[in-house]
Order: C-alpha cells, then sequence, then structure tokens
C-alpha cells in the first residue's frame, strides 16, 4: 500500500514536471500558427484555436494511455515548429513605399557606388513620396561616426537607432536598421516576434532618417559622436553594406529580440566589452543607450553627461528651417 502510494506520488510530480516542461512549447507552437504565412487569417486563427483547446481535452480523454498521448503531442509540436522555421522570407510583397527598394552596392578602387539610397520627402508620417538615388561615397574620405538616438513616442525604454557616417567633402550617410512594412501594415514588437516583417537595411539621407523624426514626427532626436578612427569606421560601414547585399539576394525576417531597429546597431557602434556587458538591459532597451555610450568614453565630449544631452540634442530651430541641403550641417552647428 505504501509503496503504491510512493509510487502514485512520484509518477504524479514526474508527469506534472513534464507537462510544465512541454507547455512554453505548446503555447509557442499556438502563437506560431497564429501568425504563419497560411493564406486565411481566419484559418489563422481557427487553427490556433483548435490547438489550444486539442491537447488539454486529449489529455483528460486519454488520460490511462497518458504516455502514448504525450508521444502523439511531442510529435505533432515538432511537426508544426519544423515547419515553422522552414517559412521563407519574401522579397516579392506589397511594400510600403519606403521600403519598395532595397539597396546594394559596388566598391572599386575605393569608392562605394550605393544604389537605391533612400531620399523619401514626409508630408506625413505614413504619407511619403518615395525617392531613390545612387549616390557615390569615396571611403578614403570617411572620417566620423554618429549615433543618433530618437525615442519611440513617448517611451522611456525604447528608441529608434541609427548611424551616420560623416566624410571630409561633406557628404553624410544614415543607416538605419528596420521592419520592411507592406502597404497599410503597421509595426508591432509582438508580432516581431513571429516572422510577420522582413528585415531591411535602410541607407538613407539624413533628411529622410533623421528628419523624418526631427521635422515630421516632431521628438527629441540625439546626435552623438563617436569616439572611433577612420579604420574602424570603415570596417563598420563595410560590414553594413555586406549585409545590405546579402539581404538584397536573400531576405531575412526581421526580429524584435535578435535583429531590430532597437539594438542591432548599438551592438555594432558599441560592441560589449567582456560577458558581463550583454547582461546590461541598455543594449536591448537602448533608449539609455546614450548614458552606456557615454560610462564608456565613447561619445566624443568632455561635458557631463546631462550637459551631453542638451549638447546633441537636435535644435527646436531646425523643423523651423525645413529639410534644406544644409540640414547636416545644421543639425551639428551647435556642437560645444
Amino acid at each position: 500500500m505504501f509503496r503504491n502510494l510512493v509510487k502514485f506520488i512520484i509518477s504524479g510530480v514526474f508527469k506534472t514536471g513534464l507537462l510544465l516542461f512541454l507547455l512554453p512549447f505548446y503555447l509557442l507552437c499556438c502563437l506560431e500558427l497564429r501568425y504563419s504565412n497560411i493564406p486565411s487569417d481566419s484559418v489563422r486563427l481557427i487553427m490556433s484555436v483548435l490547438l489550444l483547446i486539442f491537447v488539454p481535452l486529449l489529455l483528460i480523454i486519454l488520460r490511462d494511455i497518458f504516455w502514448k498521448c504525450i508521444s502523439a503531442i511531442v510529435v505533432l509540436l515538432v511537426i508544426i515548429m519544423s515547419w515553422y522555421i522552414m517559412i521563407p522570407a519574401s522579397q516579392s510583397r506589397n511594400w510600403a513605399p519606403e521600403y519598395s527598394k532595397t539597396a546594394y552596392s559596388e566598391i572599386e578602387d575605393g569608392i562605394l557606388s550605393l544604389h537605391n539610397l533612400r531620399y523619401c520627402r514626409y508630408r506625413t508620417e505614413h504619407d511619403v513620396e518615395p525617392r531613390y538615388e545612387l549616390r557615390r561615397y569615396d571611403l578614403k574620405k570617411l572620417n566620423t561616426l554618429d549615433f543618433v538616438s530618437a525615442p519611440k513616442g513617448d517611451s522611456s525604454l525604447f528608441a529608434v537607432n541609427m548611424l551616420s557616417f560623416g566624410f571630409t567633402d561633406g557628404q553624410v550617410l544614415c543607416v538605419s536598421i528596420e521592419p520592411r512594412l507592406e502597404k497599410g501594415e503597421s509595426f508591432s514588437f509582438f508580432r516581431g516576434l513571429f516572422k510577420q516583417y522582413e528585415l531591411a537595411y535602410v541607407f538613407a539621407d539624413e533628411r529622410d532618417l533623421i528628419g523624418l523624426y526631427s521635422n515630421v514626427i516632431k521628438t527629441d532626436v540625439h546626435v552623438f559622436p563617436l569616439r572611433r578612427t577612420p579604420d574602424e569606421i570603415r570596417r563598420l560601414l563595410k560590414n553594413l553594406i555586406a549585409q545590405a547585399d546579402q539581404l538584397a539576394v536573400h531576405p531575412e525576417f526581421y526580429s524584435s529580440i535578435s535583429e531590430n531597429s532597437f539594438g542591432s546597431l548599438l551592438f555594432m557602434a558599441a560592441p560589449p566589452l567582456s560577458w558581463k556587458d550583454y547582461l546590461d538591459y541598455r543594449y536591448f532597451c537602448n533608449a539609455k543607450a546614450p548614458a552606456l555610450l557615454y560610462e564608456r568614453g565613447d561619445i566624443m565630449t568632455k561635458l557631463s553627461y546631462n550637459e551631453a544631452l542638451r549638447n546633441f540634442r537636435i535644435s527646436e530651430e531646425i523643423p523651423k528651417k525645413g529639410l534644406s541641403s544644409d540640414f547636416s550641417r545644421q543639425i551639428r552647428q551647435e556642437r560645444k
């Protein structure tokens, strides 16, 4: 009797532990069905709800053959997860105008020819006149790097990060990592976890990327000069160009966690120095990125942190002047 009771308790504990172990994979599969590439939204919803209901019912009805039931559930979850992993990214969707073309490049004798550089005109945030150009840059003249941070709405945790590469001839090239949106589509952090957006490396004129936030959305934008040698800046730009060229041929999905507009450029501009740095939440909630960069000594300034924030904030007078050809110089002219 006692031995049977012990076996029953041990079996119950083991089964409970196994179910708790499988629970996150089961819920993940429900979400993967909901946000899969099945064309009909209603079909996706029905399938995810059926899976959500089916598994608990199966365990209740077939509790006398628990292990066979668990084996069948594991096989089902593995099939769903394997199918979801194989869903391919696409180049051919009904893209929003500002994402209709992807940048690609050629480098010959130190001259970068950048195709499909974006220079959109924004009447409002969502009313866009798309423009794409071919521009050439002499990589030997590349000498400055700025880290640009613009808060996402009223969030104190998340920001849009950009990098601006400056050349001695006055040219400036701005880069952002973003979800590539379709027409009428809006960004959702949660949906960005489930292969809902392709990844875009946007190479643009500063009047496009920075001007959108400073002059159109009218949020605070900070442009921080970084301590980097010309060789380091060239390596970083070439790395970004190589990844953009790869995406132009082999598209990938945007991820709200691993490959995103929040943290990726921060990792590239200020890579962690030790394993402890990977635990710093500011690499992921990177509206705090300026503080991290300042503490590391990456920002080129002798000012205190609060003074640096004021000094490198784009002046409120800039939107009044419009997006002139002198925009890049204007947003930097009051620096100390």
